[in-house]
């Protein structure tokens, strides 16, 4: 909760300070490259820095897989931009290297921050205030309200390094422990990083589609729905250990009672928060400045990105505990590949095109899983769990 409410606050605060000392089209552009460079080292680090898991990892084998990762995102957007196809970037190319060597320097402060609290159980604060410290440096400088994206880029790095090298007291004796720990799999690695990616498809694919003018409107519209996602994300991880134990435990009857109040819970908590998000982005748009039709409209679709887990239930995490990781592994392998063809094809030239095609992606995700989990376990999204005998709330 304290993790979500710093990071929340400081992107609120970068936006404000942002929104009020640039034009829209230098908005557009700083906030999308932050948020690539968010998304870039989210990816990095899949596997090593999960919110749920403080299990110890191999730092060798962390550090080579980030840094593969890295390379790999350097060699495809350096190649876009040689290609022409980043619109996002096209007013100032060199942005890329700073976004390219940001997303760099957070993954390894994920990597830091995980290794932190694999040792202590702890989770540092520090690290998330680095939004609301960059917005707090903008907005008392003088030189810096002229600022470009380029500069707030390069101070963010500095940040983040300086925040790394704080994390880092007693990283030694962790990193000599981890040497005796077994390499990830590589199977097990091609899982976590579809599953990150699926997280992040639309803000990876951003720069190649939206021109600066709509990513700063999208981007903030996005931000207003992960308030969703983040409630959904806490009920799963509360739930997740309690659904493992019964399933040992209790065999399939106690596996499926709770599946089903975890369900229900989730189509009661996602569907009221969504109904509060939607409800107050007239007022929303009409303090930040926004266009009213184009923000509720990106809203809706954005929405309804995040409450597709609400409306088709915890598929993946069920399917997953119950031992389908493979069939959920495909399932998003094969959503992600027909997002970026879609997109390839259609190019959507607007933000509310992006917010549909990443709307599709997420229905059509939880609609097959949910089917699967039906199908394999007798398990049923929402409301629909309540008619069926097997299913028992009480």
């Amino acid at each position: 909760m304290i993790r979500f409410s710093l990071q929340a606050a400081g992107w609120v605060s970068l936006y404000l300070v942002l929104a009020r000392q640039m034009e829209t089209d230098m908005l557009g552009q700083t906030l999308g490259g932050l948020c690539l460079a968010e998304a870039l080292a989210v990816i990095m680090v899949a596997g090593f820095s999960q919110a749920d898991e403080i299990a110890p990892f191999n730092w060798q084998d962390a550090l080579e897989q980030m840094l593969v990762r890295w390379v790999s995102a350097c060699v495809f957007f350096l190649g876009a931009l040689i290609a022409g196809l980043l619109p996002l970037l096209a007013a100032d190319p060199a942005l890329l290297i700073g976004i390219l060597g940001l997303a760099l320097c957070l993954g390894a402060l994920n990597l830091v921050c995980a290794s932190r609290r694999s040792a202590t159980g702890k989770t540092s604060k520090l690290a998330e205030l680095r939004w609301g410290i960059l917005a707090f440096i903008v907005f008392w400088s003088a030189d810096l309200a002229k600022s470009d994206a380029q500069l707030t880029v390069w101070l963010c790095i500095l940040i983040v390094l300086v925040t790394t090298a704080l994390q880092c007291r007693g990283l030694r004796a962790m990193i000599s422990l981890s040497h005796n720990l077994p390499a990830r799999p590589l199977a097990e690695t091609i899982l976590t990083l579809v599953a990150a990616g699926v997280r992040v498809p639309d803000i990876l694919i951003m720069p190649i589609l939206l021109p600066p003018s709509a990513a700063g409107t999208y981007l903030a519209a996005r931000g207003v729905a992960m308030v969703i996602e983040w409630l959904l994300k806490q009920l799963c991880r509360r739930s997740r250990r309690e659904i493992r134990l019964a399933l040992v435990r209790g065999g399939g009857a106690g596996f499926t009672k709770l599946a089903a109040r975890l369900n229900l819970g989730m189509l009661l908590i996602g569907g009221g928060a969504a109904m509060g998000a939607i409800s107050v982005s007239p007022y929303l748009a009409g303090v930040m400045g926004w266009s009213a039709h184009e923000f509720h409209q990106l809203l809706f679709w954005l929405v309804l990105v995040q409450v597709a887990p609400a409306i088709f239930g915890a598929a993946d995490l069920l399917l997953e505990i119950a031992g389908y990781r493979r069939d959920v592994f495909l399932i998003r392998l094969v959503g992600i590949l027909g997002f970026g063809a879609a997109a390839a094809l259609l190019r959507p030239d607007g933000a509310v095109l992006l917010a549909q095609q990443s709307a599709l992606l997420h229905l059509g995700l939880g609609f097959t899983m949910a089917g699967l989990l039906a199908w394999r376990a007798g398990i049923w999204p929402g409301l629909t769990g309540v008619f069926f005998g097997k299913i028992r709330l009480l």
